[in-house]
């Protein structure tokens, strides 16, 4: 009898197989032939990215106290470890964050702004009041 763990082990049901590589192969070029030896490189390789990320993500998971792994946890970590930025999933609700934050943080640039305007008019005011007062001695 088999443990629940080895249902999941890749060797069996793996997430990636070598005809999926040929197939995405024939999507690029569909003249272009893989060397078996190549193939192999590839499918370890797809191996080992995948199980990379899905280590990170999940020790970013627990790092923020959640046992729920999420797509942005993975979307972080092939953007920082691997440089690869997934065009289109994921960008809108970062678009919001930003122009959220960048809104709010105009407005209290407005208001510093606002105060140091102020208290600069002040400041003129009473340099005018004490040279008149001298000018008047």
């Amino acid at each position: 009898m088999r443990s629940r763990s080895n249902n999941l082990d890749p060797s069996i049901f793996p997430i990636v197989s070598n005809d999926r590589i040929k197939q995405l192969l024939k999507r690029i070029d569909p003249e272009q032939r893989l060397d078996a030896d190549v193939e192999d490189i590839l499918f370890d390789l797809t191996g080992e990215f995948i199980k990379n990320v899905s280590k990170t993500a999940i020790q970013l998971a627990r790092h923020r106290l959640s046992d729920t792994l999420e797509a942005a946890d993975a979307m972080l970590i092939v953007e920082k470890i691997y440089n690869i930025k997934i065009p289109g999933f994921g960008m809108e609700e970062e678009s919001k964050k930003k122009k959220t934050k960048n809104e709010g943080h105009a407005a209290k640039i407005a208001v510093v702004r606002e105060a140091a305007r102020k208290q600069g008019a002040i400041k003129r005011s009473l340099r005018l009041k004490a040279r008149q007062a001298k000018q008047a001695q």
